[in-house]
């Protein structure tokens, strides 16, 4: 209460010290962006303009929100059974991490070990190229992130050809 800090190493400070409480610098935090929303908050209170915009935006998300609880519900998952992946449920899937531009000895390893455990059951390695893209794997280059699952599994081929041959990709 009262004590005004000028950057975060030293609210850090404070709060971890002990000398601000957790419920002060809640009430901080919320004050500090109230304040800074204040402006835009009078902006599409006063403005004619931004007020309708923001009505219409309103219009939309309700709109949505129908449309969305009376359609069917669309499945958000992998579903690999219907995807024909595999022939039912019960399989073993193993994710492969992102690409990389320097790919270790260690992520295959890993990789063939998680794969193991799946006894015997259908097992599958899930290379996700789109995740790869969007977070920007080897920059996003799609021939370095096709390239990189290239070397990957050959790797794993070359390290347990046996275990590799049971694994649909």
């Amino acid at each position: 209460g009262g004590k005004t800090y000028s950057d975060f190493a030293s609210v850090k400070s404070a709060f971890l010290s002990g000398e601000m409480t957790e419920q002060n610098l809640k009430k901080g935090l919320t004050d500090g962006l109230n304040e800074l929303l204040e402006p835009v908050r009078q902006h599409f209170t006063n403005d004619e303009n931004a007020r309708t915009l923001l009505a219409q935006v309103r219009q939309f998300k309700k709109e949505d929100l129908k449309a969305a609880s009376s359609d069917e519900k669309e499945e958000r998952r992998l579903n690999l059974v219907a995807t024909g992946k595999i022939s039912s449920a019960g399989g073993h899937v193993v994710f492969a991490p992102l690409p990389t531009a320097s790919p270790t000895l260690q992520m295959a390893t890993d990789i063939l070990a998680r794969l193991a455990l799946g006894g015997d059951k259908k097992k599958i390695l899930f290379l996700s190229d789109w995740s790869a893209h969007v977070c920007s794997s080897c920059d996003a280059d799609k021939k370095a992130i096709a390239a990189y699952h290239t070397v990957l599994l050959s790797g794993l081929r070359s390290l347990d050809p046996a275990l590799m041959d049971d694994v649909t990709v």
